[in-house]
C-alpha cells in the first residue's frame, strides 16, 4: 500500500488534483461556501497522508504550527468535560483543518506561477461577486435570484447579509497582484467594483476593515503612501457620491457606525461584549467548551436576555474572535491562539520581503483579520476561517523554504523556490 501511496503516478496525480483545487476555494466562497469547506479538508487530508507516507513531520515543528497543535490538543481534552461534551468535541476535532489547510497551500503554491494563477482566480471570483451586489443593489435581486434584506442590506448569492465582508476579505491581495503586473484597468475594475459593492451592501464592519486595509498597507508600504492616500481620496469620493444618491447608506454605514462608536457600551455589540466578559469572568480557567457558548449565556445569573437599553446580550456567538477563544477554551486557550498567531506574523515579518505587492496585500489582510478591538463573525464559522488561512497559507508560500514550513511533503510536480 505505501508504494502505491507514493508511486509516481500516484504523486502526479494528487499534484495535479491540488494545484487546481486551490484556485477552486475562492470560486466556492463567492458561491458556495459550504463546498469550500469540501476542498480545505480535501486539500488537507490528501497533505496529511502525504505526510505519513513519505514521514514527514518537520512542518509540525514550525513555531506557530506546534502552538496551534497544542492548543487543538487542548480543546479536545476540555470538551470532555463540557456541558454538552460532544457538540465541544464535534467542533474542536475539525478545528485542526484550517491549520492544516494553511500548511498544504503555502506547499502547494511554492511555484510562483501557482500564485499568480491563484491570485488572477481569486481577482475574477471577486470582480463577480462585487457585480453580482451591485445588481442586487440595482435591480433588487442578484443574478441567481437572492433579493435584497430590508431594502438597505444587500446578501449576493449568499442569502445572508454577508456579501460586503466577504469581499473585504478577499479582495486586496488580487488587487495589489495587479498592480504589480501593471494590468491597470482590471486593477481600476476590481478595486472600484470592490469599494462600491462595500459601501452599498449596508455591512459596517467591511467599511471598517477598509479602513484597516490602509493603515496596514501605510505601515507595510511607506514608498507607496502617496499612491495609497490618492486611493484614499478616490474613496472617499466614491462613498459621498453613493450618500448623496442614497442618503440612507449615511445613516447605515457612517451615523450608525459613529454612535458605536461613541456610545459602544449601549450598543447591541457593547451589551453582547459585557455579557461576554462576564461569562468570561465566571469561567475563567478553563471556559466552557467549544460550541457551548450559546447554552451558558441564556443563564439568568448573568442577567436580564433585554437589558438596557433593550438590545438581546445573548447571540449565537461572542463577536469578538479573541473573547470567543476565552470563552471557549479559558486562558490557556486565549494564551495559545495568540501565541499562535503572534509566531505566525513574526515569521511573515521578518522574514517576508514586503516590497511585494501581492505579499504586502496578504499580509495586510491577515492583520486586518487578527485586529483585537472590533466585533466579529465567528472565529470557527467556515465562510469565516477558510479565507484567512487560504491568506496565511498564501503569504507562508512566499516566504524562503525554511520560513515557510520546509519541504516536507511535497509531490513531484510542485516546484519549491530556492
Amino acid at each position: 500500500m505505501r508504494l502505491q501511496l507514493s508511486s509516481p503516478a500516484a504523486d502526479r496525480i494528487t499534484a495535479a488534483v491540488e494545484r487546481w483545487l486551490v484556485p477552486l476555494v475562492p470560486v466556492a466562497l463567492v458561491s458556495l461556501s459550504g463546498v469550500a469547506d469540501v476542498f480545505c479538508s480535501v486539500l488537507g487530508i490528501l497533505f496529511l497522508v502525504r505526510a505519513v507516507v513519505q514521514r514527514s513531520v518537520a512542518w509540525l515543528y514550525r513555531p506557530w504550527v506546534t502552538s496551534f497543535l497544542i492548543l487543538w490538543i487542548y480543546l479536545c481534552l476540555r470538551s470532555i468535560v463540557a456541558a454538552r461534551p460532544l457538540e465541544s468535541l464535534g467542533e474542536a476535532a475539525i478545528l485542526l483543518r484550517y491549520p492544516v489547510f494553511a500548511v498544504a497551500v503555502s506547499q502547494i503554491l511554492r511555484n510562483e506561477a501557482d500564485r499568480e494563477r491563484l491570485a488572477t482566480v481569486t481577482a475574477c471570483s471577486v470582480l463577480f461577486l462585487s457585480a453580482d451586489a451591485i445588481l442586487q443593489y440595482c435591480v433588487g435581486y442578484d443574478i441567481g435570484g437572492q433579493p435584497q434584506l430590508g431594502g438597505v442590506r444587500l446578501t449576493g448569492p449568499f442569502g445572508r447579509p454577508r456579501v460586503g465582508i466577504t469581499i473585504a476579505w478577499l479582495f486586496l491581495p488580487p488587487l495589489l497582484a495587479l498592480v504589480q503586473r501593471r494590468q491597470w484597468l482590471w486593477a481600476t475594475a476590481l478595486g472600484c467594483t470592490s469599494v462600491l459593492a462595500i459601501v452599498l451592501s449596508g455591512e459596517r464592519m467591511a467599511l471598517v476593515t477598509l479602513g484597516l486595509d490602509v493603515v496596514g498597507l501605510l505601515v507595510l508600504l511607506p514608498q507607496w503612501r502617496r499612491p495609497i492616500l490618492a486611493v484614499v481620496g478616490a474613496g472617499a469620493a466614491l462613498l459621498i457620491l453613493v450618500i448623496a444618491v442614497k442618503p440612507v447608506i449615511y445613516q447605515r454605514e457612517v451615523a450608525s457606525t459613529l454612535q458605536i462608536a461613541t456610545r459602544f457600551d449601549q450598543s447591541p455589540y457593547g451589551v453582547i461584549w459585557n455579557s461576554d466578559f462576564a461569562i468570561a469572568s465566571e469561567y475563567p480557567i478553563f471556559g466552557v467548551g467549544m460550541k457551548n457558548y450559546r447554552y451558558v449565556c441564556p443563564d439568568p445569573s448573568f442577567g436580564p436576555l433585554f437589558p438596557v437599553p433593550n438590545f438581546p446580550r445573548c447571540s449565537t456567538h461572542p463577536h469578538n474572535y479573541y473573547v470567543e477563544w476565552l470563552i471557549a477554551g479559558g486562558i490557556p486557550a486565549f494564551v495559545a491562539f495568540v501565541v499562535a498567531m503572534g509566531l505566525l506574523l513574526r515569521d511573515l515579518l521578518v522574514h517576508g520581503d514586503r516590497r511585494n505587492l501581492l505579499f504586502a496585500g496578504l499580509v495586510a489582510t491577515i492583520l486586518m483579520r487578527l485586529w483585537p478591538l472590533a466585533p466579529t463573525t465567528s472565529f470557527f464559522l467556515s465562510w469565516s476561517a477558510i479565507p484567512l488561512f487560504l491568506m496565511i497559507g498564501w503569504a507562508l508560500s512566499c516566504l524562503p523554504d525554511k520560513r515557510s514550513g520546509g519541504q516536507q511533503a511535497v509531490a513531484p510536480g510542485i516546484q519549491s523556490a530556492r
